[in-house]
């Protein structure tokens, strides 16, 4: 058995399913199903075969839809647990991530973090202006670039 009928006949964890039987409505015959003479799911002739056929991919699709809706809930449950939400109110202070290198110091040794900064007010709803503190320059930045300062 080769690599590529390993991948079509492996359940897989989203879906639920194996690609086979996503694509073709049934399962693959594998080495081991001829050897031992188990044949999986049962085979219709005739006039049957399109509408079982049809019927069967039908719920698999639908089961797949329902396995990758409940897997992308958990994927954004578990994004949403360490996620910031991004609200700085004028006033606070944060971080700047700035992972320029600087000349004359080793990058191991340098900080992408710089600051003190102030937010001086919100933009828009994901852009801040900040200051460094005491009476820096103002800049224009986005919050994925900014840390609360602890």
């Amino acid at each position: 058995m080769d690599l590529s009928e390993t991948y079509r006949s492996s359940v897989h964890e989203t879906t639920g399913q194996t690609p086979a039987s996503i694509v073709m409505g049934r399962e693959l015959r594998l080495p081991c199903d001829l050897k031992f003479g188990c044949t999986p799911g049962d085979d219709v002739a005739g006039e049957d075969y399109v509408s079982t056929l049809r019927q069967r991919m039908d719920d698999i699709h639908e089961r797949v839809r329902s396995n990758i809706q409940g897997a992308s809930d958990r994927m954004k449950e578990t994004y949403d647990i360490n996620a910031n939400d991004g609200r700085y109110q004028p006033g606070n202070q944060v971080w700047l991530y700035n992972p320029q290198r600087r000349r004359g110091l080793s990058p191991k040794l340098q900080s992408s973090w710089e600051g003190p900064y102030e937010v001086v007010t919100r933009i828009n709803d994901v852009v801040y202006r900040i200051q460094k503190l005491p009476r820096g320059k103002p800049r224009v930045v986005h919050f994925n670039r900014l840390a609360p300062l602890q």
